[in-house]
């Protein structure tokens, strides 16, 4: 709600606010894997694409897309999760 109140805001200044939502693999992630391997597949089957977002090349990839001139989106948030919020 933040980001579209600040988008509505401050989109008269042509200021573009959004909202990523990461699913991606995290330090965490990795720890918890390696202590429960079992896991993993159990997650992996959950997203759509079968995998979970990469923080640099998927996160950050959308992140420099929302930044660069290309974006007409403002007061989005975007689920950046292959799918896993879907189910």
């Amino acid at each position: 709600g933040v980001s579209r109140v600040a988008a509505r805001d401050w989109g008269k200044d042509q200021i573009r606010v959004n909202t990523i939502c990461p699913g991606a693999m995290s330090e965490t992630f990795v720890v918890f894997f390696e202590n429960n391997p079992e896991q993993k597949p159990i997650y992996e089957a959950q997203t759509a694409l079968k995998r979970f977002a990469d923080p640099v090349a998927d996160v950050g990839r959308l992140a420099v897309f929302l930044a660069g001139p290309d974006c007409f989106l403002t007061g989005q948030t975007l689920n950046c999760d292959g799918g896993q919020l879907m189910h």
